[in-house]
Order: structure tokens, then sequence, then C-alpha cells
């Protein structure tokens, strides 16, 4: 068994390959034909007078690890103004930060500056939620075997909170979180409510450094990560939460075998 197509390049050491190879087939005399095709293969490969840089770039582009799935809980909010011209953005950070939820707010429509989206990883169990009321949306989603409610809500600058319906969203599930664009007019029902701001004290603003979209939930901040995201499509930064506490998704890493 041989793989000498490369044999006329100057380049593939020959001789090695013919020393070597006669130190290692009969070591793979009781291997499966496809596990000595690999060992010749990766034999071959090794005879190419290749540099050191040249050949770490090969190897790293042939044979790297998969890349794992975290499975903690994570919700993207973002106040995108425009989704359409800023969707490049969005399918950039979804890439690169790969949330289980993702909010919206301010989307295009027939509501001005308005509009809310709640977009769930398939994977997950959840059922939207009859909220009979312009800028909520919600859906309960089964996490860890416990119900939670999600809900993305935005209030436009001239309206009052909805905080009856927020708080008619709390009868259905104590364990919930909710992401809201009001984050000043929230500090008594928050109280009344027992919940947390998970993100304050963080900019998600590019017009003022106050924290204007909030993270809410009965999680503890000390359980939980928040960080603004460095995108500037719109006025609005987004923002990134992890819930340590909490496993999304059961993810298994399956490689194939190779014999």
């Amino acid at each position: 068994m041989s793989l000498l197509n490369n044999s006329n390049s100057p380049q593939f050491n020959r001789y090695k390959y013919i020393e070597l190879s006669n130190k290692l087939l009969p070591l793979l005399h009781e291997l499966s034909d496809h596990q000595k095709q690999i060992g010749i293969e990766t034999l071959e490969k090794c005879c190419w007078s290749r540099n050191f840089q040249d050949l770490s770039t090969f190897w790293q582009q042939h044979y790297c690890q998969p890349k794992p799935s975290s499975n903690i809980m994570s919700l993207l909010h973002y106040n995108i103004r425009y989704s359409y011209s800023n969707q490049v953005d969005l399918i950039d950070i979804g890439n690169a930060y790969e949330p289980v939820i993702i909010s919206l707010n301010q989307l295009e429509g027939t509501n001005p500056h308005g509009g809310v989206v709640l977009a769930i990883d398939n994977r997950l169990k959840c059922e939207l939620m009859d909220i009979k009321e312009p800028n909520i949306i919600a859906a309960r989603v089964i996490i860890e075997d416990q119900q939670f409610v999600v809900a993305s809500i935005y209030s436009p600058p001239t309206d009052q909170l909805p905080l009856t319906s927020m708080s008619t969203l709390l009868k259905h599930s104590k364990k919930i979180i909710i992401v809201n664009n009001k984050g000043r007019d929230l500090a008594n029902w928050l109280n009344e409510h027992k919940l947390n701001v998970l993100n304050a004290g963080i900019k998600t603003s590019l017009r003022s450094d106050t924290t204007i979209d909030i993270i809410i939930s009965d999680e503890i901040p000390e359980t939980s990560e928040s960080q603004s995201l460095p995108y500037t499509c719109s006025d609005h930064l987004p923002i990134l939460t992890k819930f340590f506490r909490l496993k999304a998704l059961d993810t298994k890493l399956l490689v194939p075998r190779t014999y």
C-alpha cells in the first residue's frame, strides 16, 4: 500500500519515505485497511520538505479541534433601529456570540420606532404567550425543567411603562427574564416584585453614559455576567447577558469515527 502521488516532486523526500515505511508497515498488519490508509497518508505528509511555519499552518488547517458549544443560557438584546440596514451586524453578532435567545427592539414596520422580536433557539421548548398589547412579546420557555417567562418590551419615549402587563407576566411564572428600554422608571416596580437589574452600570447608549436598556430577572447579578458589545450601527449598544447558573442546552459534541 503506497500513496506516492507526489513522489516526483523535488519537495518530496522519497528516500525518507521508503526508510520510514519499511519500519511502519510491519506494525500495521493487524489494523483495518482504512487504518492502514490513514497511517500511510500521515507518513507521506511527514516526508514533505516544508519549513516549520508552512507545516504548522498545514496541520492546523486539516486537524483542528472541533469548537465546543457552550450550554450556558445567554441572551442578546439589541435596540437595533432599522433591522434591514443593520442585519449584517446582527448576523455577525449571532455568529460570534451564539446567544440562546435574541431580543430586538425598534424595528421597521407599521409601528413607528417600535416593534419587538424574540428569537429562541429551536432546541428549547417554548410557547408564545398571547399578549394583546403593542410593543410587548413574551414566551414561556423551559430551561432546566423550569418554566421561565421571557419578554421583550419597548416603550416609546412619550409612553408610560406597561407596568400592569409586566406584573401580569409574573403571574405565569416567578422565574422571569424581561428586557426593557426604560430603566430609570422601574425602581419601585422592581423593589415591589423583588427583581434584579443584571446589567446595572453598563453603558448601553452612544448618546450618554447611562444604562437605558436593561435586563431584569429573578436571577441574582452574582450568577450572571453582562456586557455591551462594540457594534455601533444603532445609537444603542447590544447587550449580551450570560446566566451561569442556567444550562439552556444539553449539547453533545459528536466526532465521527475514522475507522
